[in-house]
């Protein structure tokens, strides 16, 4: 008789959270090491946003089978799918504070350079560029970063978990059916 695994829903969303914080982690350090991470910025929100809708939606699929009996509704899959992206983000951005601090201590002057590159290159004032550069100054606190990272993770769970929830909810028949009796 084989011994039988309970999982909790807690294991799920961690699981699924940790996921999604290793490939985001491994995908940074691949940008860093080929010197892209300032260079490819609409692919990587791309990729960034599939990353976390694809670990939402096997998160939620992955309790709605195991635990859920097969149904899960749209509100239980958002709910899910936010938890994951809570945890996930939690880590990110210890691990940005992290990176910021010790691994990449130029990474902030990088990218106010990129950027200040960029509105050269669109024939910003001199003006603005001065003001855009002591604006973006007051960003350069690794907390500060990273606390807008875990803004920009959370906004982008929400919509991914919208999204996801629809084609994640299954209704259960017999719940609707038995209700309709009361």
């Amino acid at each position: 008789m084989e011994p039988t695994i309970v999982t909790s829903k807690w294991q799920i969303i961690a699981k699924f959270a940790i996921i999604f914080t290793l490939i985001l982690v491994a995908l940074n350090l691949m940008l860093y090491i080929t010197d892209m991470q300032t260079k490819l910025n609409t692919v990587t929100t791309i990729v960034t946003f599939l990353v976390i809708a694809g670990s939402i939606f096997k998160g939620i699929q992955t309790q709605r089978d195991q635990l859920l009996g097969g149904y899960v509704s749209y509100g239980a899959g958002f709910k899910i799918g936010m938890f994951i992206t809570l945890f996930a983000a939690i880590m990110l951005t210890v691990y940005s504070v992290i990176f910021i601090t010790f691994i990449d201590v130029d990474f902030m002057d990088n990218i106010l350079n990129e950027a200040k590159k960029q509105m050269i290159e669109q024939n910003k004032s001199e003006e603005e560029i001065e003001m855009a550069m002591k604006f973006s100054s007051y960003m350069k606190s690794p907390w500060v970063f990273a606390a807008g990272g875990f803004i920009g993770y959370m906004f982008y769970g929400i919509i991914a978990s919208l999204i996801v929830s629809i084609f994640t909810k299954r209704v259960d028949p017999d719940a609707t059916y038995n209700s309709l009796q009361n």
